[in-house]
């Protein structure tokens, strides 16, 4: 069966509890029924936090994968809702005529996680792409929450990607004002539904008090739907061209999609309060995590060391290489970049004959047409008695903000 893997490690699902839920949505006299799939990892604290995932107008694809699968990674629990189903759409051509035609499924996942034994109430977030993106941002607003929220139901986060941003604030009805908790907003600066500019043109339509809540980025070059991984397509939409219509390219990019999806995980893990493990007291490194000079990021040396236990991850050089690649990815992140930002690596092994075991793991971080440069080399030992140590150079984009 070739694509498949069947390695233990390999399944998403083993490390996870995933129920099939159908929740009653009501409105205007309107009754229907919404339905989602619900992951809550088996790392996650217990109740766990969890963000509900809406898709936009082309209906479940992979971008929901992708940040479910980022979410997950980090202890937090996802409920990937489908909207269009339960309102007969087949595609964008029948989606409904206002967005505030979906806004209470949203609500209406609300109250089923806030309910739920196992989900921490008062760590639920909300994330949405385009369409779903649009009803994040609507949600965000105290004035649309207190019509349709439950009561003691609330969202504590929220993270839309490319929402039509040039509507708000414009536009009668769209008001993104009165926040009621903090959000991250994720531009592509090629995106044709708005202008490069239209983000920062957002921001200063908001108070002092709204404008604090609002962390804006922008990521140079991408277009709409940069973490779709079905075909590229253009599509026509009346909503885009800041409302005069017309083509719109959907293009997909792994190094913008890697950078946005770590961006995603970081904000609900500072917004939940999840924090990684401290190094141990007892070991002091001497040297920095990572140096920058201008525009390159020079990271030292990761083994598979956990910060969690003050010993390497137990399994050898498997585990070892998946543990010293979340302590890359936390550095990266740290210093506002993802593993996707990575150019060079250099690689150490203990044992040349454990060089096949390695490259399965270390292929699994990269994506497969943009590999970092990379040299490898035998190490006759290496420190704490590691089976491979890795060294990267990673850069930062052209145009992008960084810390």
């Amino acid at each position: 069966m070739g694509g498949i893997s069947f390695e233990r490690s390999a399944s998403r699902r083993a490390g996870s509890k995933l129920s099939f839920l159908s929740f009653p949505v009501s409105d205007g006299g309107r009754d229907w029924t919404c339905a989602g799939i619900l992951t809550v990892p088996e790392a996650s604290s217990s109740p766990a936090p969890a963000v509900i995932v809406v898709h936009g107008s082309n209906g479940v694809d992979s971008r929901g994968e992708s940040a479910t699968e980022a979410l997950n990674a980090a202890g937090i629990a996802t409920f990937e809702i489908d909207l269009w189903a339960a309102h007969g759409v087949m595609g964008p051509e029948t989606r409904p005529k206002s967005p505030f035609e979906t806004v209470p499924d949203v609500f209406a996942a609300l109250a089923v996680l806030a309910a739920r034994p196992d989900i921490d109430a008062a760590r639920i977030g909300l994330s949405g792409f385009s369409w779903g993106g649009l009803m994040t941002m609507l949600a965000a607003t105290r004035a649309i929450h207190d019509k349709y929220a439950a009561a003691g139901a609330r969202f504590a986060a929220f993270a839309p990607f490319y929402p039509v941003a040039w509507i708000y604030n414009v536009v009668p009805g769209f008001d993104f004002r009165d926040l009621t908790g903090p959000v991250l907003i994720q531009l592509g600066a090629a995106d044709t539904y708005d202008d490069p500019d239209t983000g920062e043109r957002l921001l200063a339509t908001l108070d002092e008090a709204d404008r604090a809540k609002v962390t804006l980025h922008i990521h140079p070059g991408a277009t709409h739907a940069w973490d779709r991984r079905e075909p590229d397509i253009t599509v026509h939409d009346p909503f885009s061209h800041k409302g005069q219509g017309g083509p719109t390219l959907f293009a997909y990019d792994a190094a913008t999609a890697r950078r946005s999806a770590g961006l995603l995980t970081d904000f609900f893990a500072a917004a939940f309060g999840i924090a990684r493990p401290a190094p141990p007291k007892s070991f002091v490194k001497p040297f920095a995590d990572a140096r920058r000079v201008g525009d390159v990021l020079f990271l030292s040396g990761d083994i598979g060391f956990d910060p969690a236990t003050g010993k390497l991850a137990p399994g050898g050089i498997g585990p070892e290489t998946r543990q010293a690649f979340e302590n890359i990815s936390a550095t990266l992140a740290r210093h506002g970049l993802a593993l996707a930002d990575i150019v060079k690596c250099t690689v150490m092994l203990a044992d040349m004959n454990e060089w096949a075991a390695f490259n399965e793991v270390y292929l699994t971080y990269f994506d497969k047409d943009s590999l970092p440069a990379r040299s490898a080399f035998g190490a006759t030992a290496l420190a704490f008695g590691a089976r491979m140590e890795i060294e990267c150079i990673a850069r930062y984009p052209a145009g992008a903000e960084t810390p």
